[in-house]
């Protein structure tokens, strides 16, 4: 089955170990919106989970919102490294009609969560491009990320019962470099 599969993966993860974190996001806003572009709302996501703001009206190229989000994730620590793999999270501004009904992404980017979380306890703000495909725009995203720790050495068991195994980055190269 589908779950025995992820349940050896797991224990082929031994020696692994797993931090718990608490992301802040305060999402400011996101400048050189491209005029006639429909009301937007920033949604942040990162594996199942999701979080999003109000939705705001553009002006002058301009959309504020000033709202804070929260996302807690597990940061795993490569044995043979000693340092966390990668945890890449998506931003997505989002348009929404006037019906309230929602749109299409405007722009995306993501965000290595791995960045902030070797910063604990440290507002680290950001301006980043936002592309739409392959096509980087001139729509930049300010935003501030606080890492705060929550448990260290989370046991793998009980991670495994909240999360999906596509939640571990790249779990083939990972067991690649787990002795069988």
């Amino acid at each position: 089955s589908a779950m025995e599969g992820a349940k050896s993966k797991f224990r082929s993860l031994r020696g692994w170990n797993a931090d718990k974190y608490e992301f802040k996001l305060s999402v400011n806003s996101a400048y050189n919106v491209l005029p006639g572009t429909p009301n937007p709302k920033f949604i942040w996501k990162r594996g199942s989970k999701r979080a999003e703001t109000a939705v705001v009206k553009v002006v002058r190229g301009e959309a504020v919102w000033d709202q804070q989000l929260t996302i807690s994730a597990t940061m795993f620590v490569n044995p043979n490294t000693g340092m966390y793999e990668s945890k890449p999270a998506s931003f997505v501004l989002q348009t929404v009609a006037d019906d309230g009904r929602a749109g299409k992404t405007y722009a995306e980017a993501t965000v290595d969560l791995r960045e902030f979380a070797l910063n604990p306890g440290r507002e680290v703000s950001q301006k980043i491009p936002l592309s739409q495909g392959a096509v980087t725009t001139l729509t930049h995203l300010q935003f501030t990320i606080l890492a705060t720790p929550l448990a260290e050495n989370v046991a793998l068991s009980e991670v495994s019962s909240v999360m999906s195994v596509t939640d571990i980055p790249r779990v083939g190269d990972v067991l690649a470099m787990v002795p069988s």
